[in-house]
């Protein structure tokens, strides 16, 4: 494998695998265009898919439907993801839906296309077998904390991994030039959005914590790890 910097598939601030500028003009170009209505379904439970999906604009979730008519969101795709692989390659029931949460642009892969792809490539093949793997570890992670750490624990590491990447300096602090609404938040820890926005409130109360005008701004960082330190040797669930 490439061991150029930009050969290598990174993280974005949500945990998410944002592959190369190079693999995203291959998916491009090896797959169809498809757009997606907000809402709109993409899959269902019970479905295999024949294809994966390269996230071009817009955002698709995955979430199973609870007994009094909701949705439980376990996970939201953005641009420069690529999903459904797992099921597609040993052509799985799907255990859970698929939809845009807004209006989505994305390049359709078949099955047999990818494949003949990472045949013909070696380096593409190990760009995308580096990418899911990383992506396993990152929720056998995500799986231990939340078993291990508290919602406020989990805020705390979700803030600081933000300013890591969008941060800029603001007044002394540091501001996350990316907005996430503590529902994007909730979804993404698998929390409940009241206890996520408990959390946050708590966070401003102490002066770890601004929220200026849509964005969310780290007063401290040193301060806030060390309040994670608190936190830490209080695990539980919410």
């Amino acid at each position: 494998m490439n061991t150029n910097a930009d050969a290598i598939p990174s993280w974005n601030a949500l945990g998410q695998i944002v592959l190369p500028q190079r693999s995203a003009e291959q998916f491009q170009r090896m797959g169809t265009p498809v757009t997606l209505a907000k809402n709109q379904t993409l899959y269902k439970v019970g479905d295999v898919p024949d294809s994966c999906y390269y996230v071009c604009q817009g955002r698709i979730v995955a979430f199973d439907c609870t007994p009094a008519g909701g949705e439980h969101i376990f996970s939201v795709n953005v641009p420069g993801e690529l999903i459904l692989v797992p099921s597609m390659v040993v052509t799985h029931p799907l255990v859970l839906n698929f939809k845009a949460s807004e209006p989505t642009h994305l390049i359709r892969i078949h099955r047999e296309t990818l494949f003949q792809e990472m045949a013909d490539d070696a380096e593409f093949s190990a760009q995308l077998v580096y990418a899911l793997s990383v992506r396993l570890i990152d929720t056998i992670e995500q799986s231990r904390e939340r078993g291990s750490y508290s919602v406020p624990w989990r805020v705390c590491n979700l803030l600081l991994s933000m300013a890591g990447r969008y941060g800029v300096p603001y007044d002394g602090k540091v501001l996350i030039q990316e907005k996430i609404s503590q529902q994007a938040m909730a979804n993404e820890l698998h929390a409940n959005r009241v206890t996520v926005a408990r959390a946050i409130r708590e966070l401003k109360d102490y002066g770890l914590v601004e929220y200026i005008n849509g964005y969310y701004c780290v007063r401290d960082m040193a301060r806030l790890k060390k309040h994670m330190d608190y936190l830490e040797v209080l695990p539980g669930t919410e």
